[in-house]
């Protein structure tokens, strides 16, 4: 009985324990100084949750500061915001202090591009759709150029739907979408000094890639980590030529070493590494342009967005 009433003590003061920790006292994690909100797109009416990470000092100081445009937020913001807090930022000025903002897709309707159909459709022909769609339908939709919509259409079928491609390759919406509504938000509502960065990787560093050839006054650095150019048998090496710029431009490559066979051939290209080489050695032809590029030891795809995200914001914003 006494064990009985214990219980119901328990459970009506709301003090149950589990492994000796009280309920009451949990609480979220939060990354400190950093914010979050939502910016509905008038370009493509998509409404954008938005993080935001500011320098450990940015309410004691009136500096003026770089931003880091950050895509696939949901997973690199917090990558990209523990690397600019010590130790991984230098107290001596290694590096230079920045404002992160990252582009996450948090809470969005995804019903008009038909997600739920998208997923089973891909996890019930995974073999066949790997290569023509890779990751969820909404990086397409944002990520990739028009070029990729119409390559698309030869997959149409009973399993792979119009409805499910429609919106894919409408990369020069969100790119309007950084640089006439996000970028002069940003602007107006912090202190920046003018001095903007790009970065991304998989499918958000293949949009960043995207954006320098295309593109390439509305930032002045860039950084595609393992950044997939073989995607649909290589349409964005077919736009190098697009590369024309006034300003000068700073770009990180890379790629980890344990990717390597392309599966099919892809612009005469079979392996990963040679085709990223090649990518890295045209764009370096181009006057004015500062680069690196790194093969990553040790590292599959995942594992090298992650790493070639840090050390290309070590690159870019290295304090010369």
């Amino acid at each position: 009985m006494r064990k009985i009433f214990c219980i119901l003590l328990c459970l009506l003061t709301g003090c149950q324990h589990r492994n000796g920790i009280s309920e009451k006292k949990k609480r979220e994690v939060t990354i400190p100084n950093t914010e979050e909100f939502i910016l509905r797109s008038q370009v493509n009416r998509v409404p954008y949750k938005l993080f935001v990470a500011l320098p450990d000092d940015y309410k004691q100081s009136s500096e003026k500061y770089p931003v880091l445009y950050l895509t696939d937020a949901d997973f690199m913001f917090p990558i990209a915001r523990a690397t600019c807090t010590p130790p991984f930022l230098d107290k001596s000025g290694h590096w230079q202090k920045i404002i992160i903002v990252g582009v996450s897709y948090q809470n969005q309707d995804f019903s008009h591009t038909n997600e739920k159909a998208y997923h089973f459709h891909f996890k019930k022909n995974r073999n066949r759709m790997r290569n023509c769609m890779g990751g969820a339908i909404v990086k397409r939709r944002d990520y990739m150029g028009a070029a990729i919509a119409k390559s698309m259409e030869k997959f149409l079928d009973k399993d792979v739907t119009a409805e499910m491609l429609k919106d894919i390759g409408q990369a020069e919406k969100i790119k309007d979408f950084l640089g006439k509504e996000l970028i002069p938000y940003v602007d107006q509502h912090y202190r920046t000094n003018g001095e903007n960065a790009l970065g991304g990787s998989s499918s958000g560093g293949h949009f960043a890639l995207w954006v320098l050839l295309n593109n390439p006054e509305l930032f002045q650095k860039y950084i595609g980590a393992s950044p997939a150019p073989w995607t649909e048998g290589g349409y964005l090496l077919k736009q190098l030529s697009n590369l024309t710029y006034t300003h000068p431009i700073k770009l990180y490559l890379s790629i980890g070493d344990k990717e390597k066979e392309i599966k099919g051939k892809c612009d005469n290209f079979t392996d990963k590494n040679a085709m990223m080489q090649y990518l890295y050695a045209e764009i370096g032809k181009h006057g004015n342009i500062q680069t690196k590029f790194e093969v990553l030891k040790d590292q599959d795809h995942y594992r090298a967005c992650a790493c070639g995200l840090i050390k290309g914001m070590e690159y870019i914003f290295k304090n010369n």
